[in-house]
């Protein structure tokens, strides 16, 4: 019995492992709420990674987006030609998008592995002065990101994203990420 309990967790990791250790591109679709001075603010949103290090966020709601690239974070609304560089660096940026929770997740020996019948529970540490650590609920049949909670050093949760749709391998185009 216990061995075969063993077997089922191993075969659901390896198919994760499988999915998301080498994640080309993906497209996703879902709310994000921040938790900021006792409140919270919850946007839609729609998140494009396109395999390289170039990472988009559209709030939908606002008709904004933030693209999070290795040489900073630019802001655009969309009624506007001109986008603004928020930041030189992606640090503290990155934690939103799923492909860095697992870059996260494979680099760190303090990774957990949890299951229940529904979810996969992923968790790991960041080292991050701002994000402490980071957990993933995985579908157990689609293997989709269902939601992430990221917290601070205080073991609050600062972020809570959760997802409606999630699509691998998907077609994006480079101009999406010029700003």
């Amino acid at each position: 019995m216990l061995s075969g309990c063993s077997d089922n967790e191993y075969s659901i990791y390896e198919r994760i492992n499988k999915r998301y250790y080498s994640l080309a591109s993906y497209k996703a679709e879902g709310n994000i709420t921040y938790y900021t001075n006792k409140t919270k603010n919850k946007y839609s949103f729609i998140e494009y990674f396109n395999g390289d290090t170039s990472h988009l966020i559209h709030y939908t709601d606002d008709d904004l987006k933030v693209c999070v690239r290795e040489d900073g974070v630019f802001l655009k609304y969309l009624q506007r030609d001109k986008a603004v560089r928020i930041s030189d660096t992606d640090e503290g940026y990155r934690y939103i998008f799923p492909d860095c929770f697992f870059e996260s997740y494979y680099l760190k020996e303090t990774s957990a592995f949890d299951s229940d019948s529904e979810y996969v529970i992923l968790e790991t540490d960041c080292s991050d002065g701002a994000v402490s650590s980071m957990k993933m609920w995985i579908d157990t049949h689609t293997l989709d990101p269902y939601k992430i909670h990221i917290y601070d050093s205080d073991s609050d949760i600062v972020c809570e994203i959760s997802f409606t749709s999630f699509d691998t391998d998907t077609q994006i185009s480079d101009e999406l990420f010029e700003f």
